[in-house]
Formats: structure tokens, C-alpha cells, sequence
């Protein structure tokens, strides 16, 4: 649950603008599919890549819809991640995250993201995603309050991609 909190601010997007775009892509090609079908001019050709796209932006709409919210106390200095349905609420201290590495995955162009590697209270690692808003430097913020509290951060300006499945 979240608290009333004015030094507690969303730093992760919201996929607004990309939700609405897959959504009315996602009717255009399932009105399509039903056109073809109601004038029965469907082939297993012409079903196929309607049938592909409705299941390539359907999977991208769920996870755009999908991903954890992310808010910054920058009095506290905690990182709290909750679900998509603002539910299960984690609390991240910054002295806990260990690395915090750019990643080029995103959505669209500028889009990127950061792999955020944390130890919990059982000492545990942990890995996140976040999409940060875009044109905003709340991750620079974070960054810096954990810089000063965990001189050890590990940080990376760049990606590779591949390198990301050894971090």
C-alpha cells in the first residue's frame, strides 16, 4: 500500500503514448482479420501474418502493461518497486543496490532502460528493470544519493546487450 508521502515521486514510465499505439494497431489488424474473414477471402496465407501480428502485439501490449512501478524518496533515499496493480510493495534502501547499468532495451527510439542489481535484508540478489520517464533525470538522482551511500556502486553507461545476462 502506498503512503501519503510529497517526497515520494514515479520515476519509472507509465507506456502511455506506446499502450494507446499497440492498442489501436492491435484493432486494426484483428478488424482486418475479421474483414477477410467475413468476406471470405481468407487464406492460410493472408490469416497467418494477421494471425502473427495480433500474437506479436498483443505480447507487447501485456508486457508494456505489465511492468513494476518505481518511486524515489529522495529524503529517505529508498527505491520503493511495486507491481503493475500497485500491490506487493518492496523498499529499497540505496546503500543495498549494488549496480545500476544502462541497457539499450527499451521501447523505441531514446528509449532505454537500467538493470538495477540489489542485495535484500536476507542478503539475496535481486535484479530489476527500470524504464525511467523519458526526458527526465530522476535516475541521475538516484545514481548520485547512491553514490554517496554505497561508494562501491557499480554503474555502466553502456550496452552491449548480451552482457546483461552476466550482471
Amino acid at each position: 500500500m502506498t503512503l501519503d508521502n510529497s517526497n515520494r515521486h514515479r520515476v519509472s514510465t507509465s507506456f502511455t503514448i506506446i499502450k494507446i499505439f499497440i492498442f489501436l494497431a492491435l484493432l486494426l489488424v484483428i478488424a482486418n482479420l475479421i474483414n477477410d474473414i467475413l468476406n471470405k477471402s481468407i487464406t492460410w496465407k493472408s490469416f497467418m501474418p494477421l494471425a502473427f501480428g495480433v500474437l506479436v502485439l498483443g505480447g507487447i501490449l501485456y508486457y508494456a502493461s505489465t511492468r513494476d512501478i518505481f518511486e524515489y524518496d529522495d529524503v529517505k533515499n529508498i527505491v520503493y518497486v511495486l507491481n503493475y496493480r500497485r500491490q506487493n510493495e518492496k523498499e529499497i534502501p540505496v546503500e543495498k543496490i549494488e549496480k545500476i547499468l544502462y541497457s539499450a532495451v527499451g521501447f523505441g527510439r531514446g528509449s532505454h532502460s537500467y538493470l538495477i542489481v540489489y542485495r535484500d535484508s536476507h542478503n539475496l540478489k535481486h535484479k530489476i528493470r527500470l524504464f525511467p520517464i523519458p526526458f527526465k533525470n530522476d535516475i541521475n538522482t538516484i545514481i548520485a544519493d547512491t553514490k554517496l551511500r554505497n561508494p562501491d556502486l557499480v554503474t555502466r553507461n553502456w550496452t552491449f546487450g548480451v552482457n546483461e545476462l552476466f550482471d
